[in-house]
C-alpha cells in the first residue's frame, strides 16, 4: 500500500486493509467497506454541489449513486499536500454496455427516475449554472456556420476538411433551420422556464465513464445501473439528457436498435412525456451538434489533432448522421 493513499484514507477516518490500483482511482478495502479513492480535478465548490445532489437523491429514494465519504473535517473531500481527494462507495468496475438492449433500456428507466428526483435541491453553498436556451444556441450556430462558409471561400487552397464542409453545408443549414422553426412551434420555452423554476437538474454526461452496472450473484443478468459523476450538472430541461443518451447509444449500435417509441414508452412510465415534448425530443435529436462542434474546433480553436485526424472525425460524424436519419425515419414523428 502506498503511504500517500494510507494518509489520505486516514483523513476520511478509514483504515485500509488492501489497496488496488484501477485506472484513474484506487480500490480500497477498509474497515467501513469497499471504497474508491481518487485525486479530484473538480473545484471544491463543484464537489460540494455534487455532494448536495447525491444527498438529495438518496433522501428522495434514488439510491443508485456513489455517495462521498465525509472527512474528519466534516467535508466530502480531503486536502493533502495541496491536492484534493475524494472517496466514494466502490460499486463495480463494469461500465454499461450500450450494445446490450436490456442495459440500454434499464439506463432509460434509471434516467427517468433520476430526473424525477432531481428537482428543488437545496444547495448549501453556491448554485448550479443554468443550461443554454437552445432556441438561442441554434440561431448562434447557424450564424457560426455562415461565417465559416465565408472564411472557407476566402481561402486560396481547400483542405479535405474544407471540401467536406462545403459539400455538406447546405443540408446542415437546412437541419438547423428546421430545428429553429420546430422549437418555435412548440412550448419549449415554457418547459425550459418551468425547469428553471423547479431547479430541475440535468446530468449532461450520461456516458460509459459515468454509468456503472452491477450483476446478480450468478453474474449473468443485469442487477442495477448506478449513475455517478455529477460534475457537469446544470439546471435545465430534462429532454436534453435523453437526446444525448440516444445519440450516444447510436454510436455503439448499428443493427436492430431500440426504437425511439420504446425509449419514450420506457421513460414515460416513470416520467411521462406529452406529444409536444416528444416533438421537441425529435428536434433535439435532429440538431447536428457534433457537426457544429467539430467545425468550431477546426476553424476557431487551437487544433490539438492533425488535419487528417480532424477530417476523419468529420467523416465519422457524417456517417453517424446518415444512420441517425434512417433511425428516425423508421419511427414516428
Amino acid at each position: 500500500m502506498e503511504d500517500l493513499n494510507v494518509q489520505v484514507l486516514r483523513g476520511f477516518d478509514l483504515k485500509p486493509k488492501t489497496i488496488y490500483k484501477s485506472n484513474s482511482f484506487y480500490i480500497c478495502e477498509t474497515n467501513k467497506g469497499m471504497k474508491a479513492l481518487k485525486k479530484s480535478k473538480d473545484s471544491i465548490e463543484n464537489i460540494l454541489l455534487q455532494h448536495d445532489i447525491k444527498t438529495h437523491l438518496i433522501h428522495n429514494g434514488f439510491n443508485n449513486t456513489d455517495m462521498f465519504s465525509i472527512s474528519k473535517q466534516n467535508k466530502p473531500y480531503y486536502i493533502f499536500n495541496n491536492n484534493v481527494y475524494v472517496v466514494t462507495d466502490f460499486i463495480s468496475n463494469e461500465s454499461i454496455n450500450f450494445q446490450d438492449r436490456i442495459s440500454f433500456l434499464e439506463l432509460i428507466k434509471a434516467t427517468a427516475k433520476l430526473h424525477v428526483s432531481l428537482k428543488n435541491i437545496n444547495f448549501k453553498q453556491g448554485d448550479l449554472p443554468s443550461g443554454s436556451d437552445l432556441s438561442v444556441e441554434y440561431s448562434k450556430s447557424l450564424n457560426r456556420l455562415k461565417s465559416i462558409k465565408k472564411k472557407v471561400h476566402n481561402q486560396n487552397r481547400l483542405s479535405n476538411f474544407d471540401v467536406a464542409f462545403i459539400k455538406n453545408y447546405a443540408s446542415y443549414v437546412e437541419d438547423i433551420n428546421k430545428a429553429i422553426q420546430g422549437l418555435a412551434e412548440t412550448n419549449y420555452i415554457t418547459y425550459r422556464n418551468k425547469a428553471l423554476q423547479e431547479k430541475s437538474v440535468c446530468h449532461n454526461i450520461l456516458k460509459k465513464e459515468s454509468l456503472i452496472v452491477t450483476r446478480n450473484s450468478s453474474a449473468t443478468t443485469l442487477d442495477n445501473i448506478y449513475i455517478t459523476n455529477f460534475s457537469k450538472c446544470t439546471v435545465d430541461y430534462n429532454l436534453t439528457d435523453i437526446s444525448r443518451v440516444i445519440k450516444t447509444y447510436l454510436k455503439y449500435i448499428h443493427e436492430d436498435p431500440v426504437s425511439i417509441e420504446e425509449v419514450i414508452d420506457t421513460y414515460s412510465k416513470y416520467n411521462p412525456l406529452n406529444d409536444d415534448e416528444i416533438k421537441i425530443l425529435y428536434i433535439f435529436l435532429s440538431y447536428p451538434s457534433k457537426f457544429i462542434k467539430v467545425c468550431n474546433h477546426y476553424y476557431f480553436k487551437q487544433r490539438k489533432w492533425g488535419a487528417a485526424s480532424m477530417t476523419s472525425r468529420l467523416e465519422t460524424i457524417l456517417e453517424q448522421r446518415e444512420f441517425l436519419n434512417k433511425y428516425m425515419n423508421n419511427t414516428r414523428v
